[in-house]
């Protein structure tokens, strides 16, 4: 049985009135009421309480605090851009491309989803689930529409991870990772490569050699080095050595490679010459680039005309895909046209820079116009691999090449392995064993 008990305070002399009552977890509680409570309202505080606790609730539940208020309010689209605009860490590399990546990822998948109005502390596991099956689901629409890969799933759940831990660690929800149990999709196809045969490689280089002069000396680098396209962006003329025949790989873009570990690989005689040939008419940069973005005019894009038709059939419901066939331009650069981030109306700029991750280097207009079949540029890198082990070399030597950080990345070449564990299988032998030369037998085995 409860009770109402006024305490006089010491300091003021103020008599401050509590309930008193047994709590769920069987102790007991004094609950402060608020000030000029009178008495009948406490008795009807005692009576909510002794109802609450015997069915099987919490007696009285506290008040929140204003941050508690404030982070229940807080919905997951804006917890999104505060970790976007606030997040920081100092094993990251490049916090600013980290944070725009970020936002645009998180954007695209998260806050275009009706879970993004939601308070982010409602934010459960099923509906985290519900929200991943949707974007696996094969869209509805024109055959060439395609939702997000399954690699790309997994990587917005470790940034929505991510955003939950570090918002509870800033104080602004108090709940539980709603991410941690939801499972991660699979992509059983994720050491599937495409790749360029010899005489595909020969004839893009021969037509770039001919057609595409200045963009003829980064696919032969591609080729022959199994460089990233970060990797050759950041490629400076000091990093080129032809005294030693060698390229040190010291930076993806303006930061650490992907491994976080600078490298050095030999450089090909048949690379050497294209390097030096280029290097004499390679356009001044500041940063001393040996691939130095292109100029809009140089790169080919398309004129105003071509960009309003663009635009109009896009928004007559033509995918990205589409469009990229008919114009004859990437995917990435339809992307940025209709979004109105790309086109500069043919502007020349005064100053080149270094190449974006999204730059268009009219590599598939060169594989098309060469006769090879469409690959995307990083299956450069996957076709000198390739080369590499049909050739004999070793899975160790490639990891090195490659700069991986782990052997099991570059193990997806080995299939590849002329007579691919031959040899380590030629250990079984299930042949009797036969006389060896010199081998000491008795007269009986003799025959005499």
């Amino acid at each position: 049985m409860g009770s109402i008990i006024d305490r006089k305070r010491s300091a003021n002399g103020k008599v401050r009135r509590y309930v008193v009552y047994m709590e769920l977890d069987g102790r007991q509680k004094w609950w402060p009421t608020p000030h000029g409570t009178t008495r009948a309202q406490a008795r009807a505080y005692l009576a909510t309480a002794e109802s609450n606790v015997a069915s099987g609730r919490v007696g009285i539940t506290p008040k929140p605090k204003p941050e508690e208020v404030r982070a229940r309010r807080t919905t997951l689209g804006e917890m999104v851009d505060l970790f976007c605009s606030k997040y920081t860490n100092p094993k990251l590399k490049d916090l600013e491309r980290y944070r725009a990546e970020a936002k645009g990822s998180l954007g695209m998948h998260v806050k275009k989803h009706r879970i993004a109005a939601l308070p982010a502390v409602e934010v459960t596991t099923q509906l985290l689930r519900d929200w991943r099956d949707e974007l696996l689901a094969e869209p509805e629409g024109a055959e060439d529409a395609r939702g997000p890969a399954p690699e790309t799933v997994k990587r917005v759940l470790a940034l929505l991870s991510r955003l939950y831990n570090w918002a509870a660690d800033k104080g602004l929800v108090d709940c539980r990772n709603p991410v941690s149990k939801v499972e991660k999709p699979v992509n059983h196809q994720a050491d599937d490569f495409d790749f360029l045969s010899q005489e595909e490689v020969a004839n893009l280089l021969s037509w770039a050699a001919q057609r595409r002069p200045d963009e003829y000396p980064l696919y032969a680098t591609a080729a022959y080095t199994g460089m990233r396209f970060g990797e050759l962006a950041g490629l400076r003329w000091t990093d080129v050595d032809f005294e030693m025949s060698r390229i040190h790989v010291r930076r993806s873009y303006r930061t650490l490679p992907k491994s976080g570990k600078q490298r050095t690989i030999p450089m090909s005689p048949h690379l050497a010459p294209v390097l030096r040939a280029w290097k004499e008419r390679c356009p001044a940069t500041d940063e001393n680039l040996v691939f130095p973005a292109p100029l809009s005019a140089e790169r080919g894009k398309l004129t105003r005309e071509q960009v309003v038709a663009l635009r109009t059939r896009a928004l007559g419901g033509e995918t990205c895909a589409q469009l990229a066939r008919a114009f004859g331009v990437s995917w990435n650069a339809v992307k940025k046209i209709v979004s109105g981030q790309s086109w500069d109306g043919n502007a020349e700029r005064p100053n080149r820079g270094m190449r974006s991750k999204d730059g268009d280097s009219g590599f598939d207009s060169a594989l098309q116009a060469a006769g090879s079949h469409r690959v995307r540029f990083h299956d450069l890198r996957h076709t000198f691999a390739s080369h590499f082990v049909m050739a004999g070399g070793s899975i160790v030597a490639l990891k090195e090449l490659l700069g991986h950080h782990d052997i099991k990345v570059t193990q997806k070449y080995a299939h590849l392995a002329p007579h691919h564990l031959a040899a380590e299988a030629a250990r079984v032998n299930f042949q009797p064993a036969t006389k060896e030369p010199g081998k000491i037998v008795s007269l009986a085995e003799h025959g005499t």
